[in-house]
């Protein structure tokens, strides 16, 4: 079987081509009530590979543009940059 790319958003399009299922238990996360997955019947650990997720190149680019307004006076000498990233999927 070739290897399966996956990102954040292409989950749900990896569930459809069959590389995750429900986890046979069951089980859900109380936390946000998604069923808990398992790789599918057929697939292998060794199958699926995560691709970048591209959180660290949107902070490098979104610092060099804070870096830009800061020094050209858009934005005072004292503030400071802030990167965070949504710990919650949206689907």
């Amino acid at each position: 079987m070739a290897a399966k790319t996956v990102d954040q958003l292409a989950i749900s399009a990896a569930a459809r081509q069959r590389v995750f299922a429900p986890d046979p238990s069951g089980a859900i996360r109380p936390t946000n009530r998604f069923p808990l997955l398992t790789l599918a019947e057929g697939v292998a650990p060794s199958d699926v590979r995560f691709g970048e997720l591209g959180y660290a190149r949107e902070a490098r680019a979104s610092y060099l543009d804070f870096v830009a307004a800061r020094d050209n006076g858009t934005l005072p000498k004292g503030i400071r940059f802030r990167s965070a990233c949504r710990r919650r999927l949206r689907w």
